[in-house]
């Protein structure tokens, strides 16, 4: 097979109009008036320009992607480090979640991160960047995070050694998911999540650790035939963020008859033994909770989300009920009920772990999830990678660009911060 790497946007012109994409987007960020003072206009057209020349690019890559154009691994890999170079030397581009990382990894360093909050810190700078929601609420992470935190925050306090850090870390999630869907399909698979301007902005710009999350549920499902492994990325996933857990029942209803409670007692032995292993130092009994209880209480829903739109349509129909408590119901219905049918799909072996994993993880996230936030598409968008072709550029692109058009619409703002 001989691979197409001169066709547009495959080439080094494509990738060239590539980084003045992701430049352009760097220096429009939310955050941006922090470095240089651009103005409000010029932030937006910026922005807006850098947008549409990325959306651009990867529908040309979607039409490359389904016509069956070859490219390398190699190449995947090397063209979305280079993208991401202009988004690792400015400021975050829509969400501040990396202040959040960085105040809670010197949290971690100094004392408990399920007892103590950012508001620890004092006087610290990187408070200035950290929503005022999130400087009085103890972690809501898995331990394992907190454990990666603590050891970054015990070798250096420094804002920017610690920013450039977690944006290292994203990075190397995107990659590892490449090289693992481009293992399991092809390297064009993965240069849909590696080059994809949502992935790369929401991991690496913004650092979301949501991508190593992940990575641990597409791990999980393309090593879904060595048990064993399997189990060890769905506890890691869960260890950094818990919702992943809600795809081991779906993973062991994949299981062929015979193999089944093998595969349960693997995935039960591995993901208690990571959280009992990795919660030990930081355990204090159910305050341990208290950060992801509280983080649940919240209500956030994007726009077009079907429970958003439940949440409006009660609430201008002067429903008895309080809105948020109505949306909050019929989504939790709904997805159980697309949970049930999944479960029992996959029991009989009707749809393949793939699809029984993706359709879980979309119903959480637009049926049930009470608090959502673009960057949990980084949980799905990888896991969608390993469909076939047609339906992986289906339902990758139009996921992607949906969500994209809504992270456009919904942060044409500045941030801001005084430093």
């Amino acid at each position: 097979m001989v691979h197409r790497v001169t066709l547009f946007p495959l080439n080094v012109t494509g990738l060239l109009l590539g980084i003045v994409a992701t430049a352009t987007i760097a220096v429009s960020g939310a955050y941006s008036h922090t470095l240089w003072p651009l103005g409000a206009d010029a932030t937006l057209a910026l922005r807006a320009s850098g947008w549409a020349l990325a959306a651009f690019l990867f529908f040309f890559l979607l039409y490359r992607a389904r016509a069956g154009v070859v490219i390398s691994l190699r190449a995947v890999l090397l063209s979305s480090v280079l993208l991401c170079v202009p988004l690792m030397l400015t400021q975050p581009a829509f969400a501040g979640d990396l202040y959040a990382y960085v105040a809670g990894a010197k949290v971690a360093a100094i004392g408990n991160p399920y007892v103590l909050t950012p508001s620890v810190l004092g006087t610290d700078v990187i408070l200035n960047g950290v929503a005022p929601v999130w400087r009085g609420q103890p972690s809501a992470y898995g331990p394992l995070w907190n454990l990666m935190a603590s050891g970054l925050g015990h070798l250096t306090t420094n804002a920017f050694a610690l920013l450039t850090s977690f944006r290292l870390l994203a990075l190397a999630g995107v990659l590892t998911c490449a090289w693992l869907i481009a293992k399991a399909t092809s390297p064009m698979h993965a240069a849909l999540i590696a080059l994809n301007p949502i992935v790369l902005v929401d991991a690496v710009a913004d650092g979301h650790h949501d991508i190593l999350v992940g990575l641990g549920v597409l791990a999980a499902v393309a090593w879904f035939r060595r048990p064993a492994r399997s189990a060890l990325a769905l506890a890691g996933a869960t260890a950094f963020k818990f919702v992943p857990l809600i795809v081991a029942p779906v993973l062991i209803a994949s299981g062929a008859p015979g193999k089944r409670r093998v595969l349960g007692a693997w995935f039960a032995l591995a993901v208690v033994s990571l959280l009992v292993v990795s919660f030990m130092p930081f355990w204090v009994g159910a305050p341990t909770f208290d950060g992801l209880r509280q983080q649940a209480s919240l209500f956030s829903q994007p726009v077009f989300f079907p429970q958003f739109l439940i949440f409006i349509f009660a609430y201008l129909g002067g429903s008895a009920v309080h809105p948020e408590v109505l949306a909050r119901g019929l989504g939790l219905f709904a997805f159980l009920v697309a949970y049930a049918w999944t479960f029992l799909a996959a029991w009989r072996q009707r749809i393949s772990p793939v699809a029984a994993v993706a359709i879980v993880l979309a119903s959480y996230i637009f049926l049930a999830a009470p608090y959502v936030q673009t960057w949990y598409l980084l949980w799905l968008l990888p896991v969608l990678a390993l469909l076939p072709t047609r339906q992986a550029v289906r339902w990758v692109g139009a996921t992607s660009v949906a969500w994209g058009t809504m992270l456009l619409v919904t942060s044409l703002h500045t941030v801001q911060i005084h430093w």
